[in-house]
């Protein structure tokens, strides 16, 4: 949606909403953290640090774990020395 997310979850709240599904973008998720919404929000992505709220749940699956999840599938293969690519960064780091 092109409205500002406290909007949205304004909105959502008076209209009777019990929880929010969403929001997808890291970004939103940053502003939903600062948002005092009382709704139980499932966010689609978590932000880089997680802070503990009881009416917000993160469903997110980590570069981390990607990257976990490639060198599993790779060694299954039975991939004794794969190359891997990586960017010089700090996801890259990550991964």
């Amino acid at each position: 949606s092109a409205q500002p997310l406290d909007q949205i979850l304004t909105q959502g709240q008076q209209d009777g909403a019990s929880i929010v599904v969403g929001p997808l973008p890291k970004n939103n998720v940053d502003e939903l953290l600062k948002s005092n919404t009382p709704l139980n929000v499932l966010a689609l992505n978590q932000p880089e640090s997680v802070r503990s709220r009881a009416n917000i749940c993160y469903f997110a699956l980590s570069p981390e774990d990607e990257a976990r999840d490639a060198a599993r599938h790779i060694r299954d293969q039975g991939n004794q020395s794969p190359l891997l690519l990586i960017a010089r960064s700090a996801l890259g780091d990550r991964v």
